[in-house]
């Protein structure tokens, strides 16, 4: 009863976060409380299990449960196969080849990344895993650093600015997220607006410094852009 009174609050807070912010629909932001759901969820299945005459329900219950960890034990087994770390372990394989083949153009970007100088502050647009960025970078963890932006302060000059005052010195692009966001995913309250007013931000104020893969574009945020 304890745990349930602890992991409740939680589930409650993010059913009201899911039904009015699409960024809070994300089971991940379940994870803190999921050690408490899941001995509350063996609890009530030993107190079914006690009585005789929900014996068949326990048992359907019980083989449910045996499934879903067995196909999870599968699948994860599964992914070591495919990820065979070991030609990387046994010295078969350079770190660096095994890394761009296992996450590809997220690991040239990072190479990209770290080439800037030691000083450089590099804001993401759609990306936000920090992988190996060896320098001072930012995620976008919620996926709307360019939707929020253009909903505080609108007009890419602003942006700009804006950004320039907070310290960032580049911007890494994932292109082929933000296209997903307009093109693919109906929830997103990005439109094509928002990608013409980047492209506007990439003709006044950034500067192509990488970009050798589609997926990826790292831009240096000008100043003299910026106040044009």
């Amino acid at each position: 009863m304890h745990l349930l009174i602890f992991a409740l609050p939680g589930l409650i807070v993010w059913f009201a976060g899911a039904a009015t912010s699409w960024f809070l629909m994300q089971t991940r932001l379940l994870y803190p409380i999921f050690p408490a759901l899941a001995i509350v969820g063996a609890a009530g299945l030993d107190a079914v299990r006690q009585r005789a005459e929900l014996a068949t329900l326990a048992r359907l219950a019980e083989i449910v449960v045996l499934l879903a960890l067995a196909l999870a034990v599968v699948g994860s087994g599964l992914q070591v196969v495919r990820a065979a770390p070991l030609r990387m372990v046994l010295g078969l394989e350079s770190e660096e080849d095994y890394l761009l083949g296992e996450l590809g153009a997220h690991y040239a970007a990072m190479q990209a990344v770290n080439q800037l100088p030691e000083d450089a502050h590099v804001l993401f647009l759609w990306e936000p895993r920090t992988y190996y960025c060896e320098r001072a970078c930012e995620p976008d963890s919620m996926i709307n650093n360019w939707w929020h932006a253009r909903e505080t302060l609108g007009e890419p000059r602003a942006i700009a600015r804006a950004w320039q005052e907070r310290g960032y010195s580049h911007v890494l692009i994932y292109e082929t997220g933000g296209r997903f966001l307009i093109e693919d995913e109906p929830y997103d309250p990005m439109t094509e607006a928002d990608w013409q007013a980047l492209e506007t931000l990439r003709g006044s104020a950034l500067t192509l410094v990488w970009g050798e893969l589609d997926a990826y574009t790292l831009y240096a945020l000008s100043p003299e852009g910026a106040g044009s």
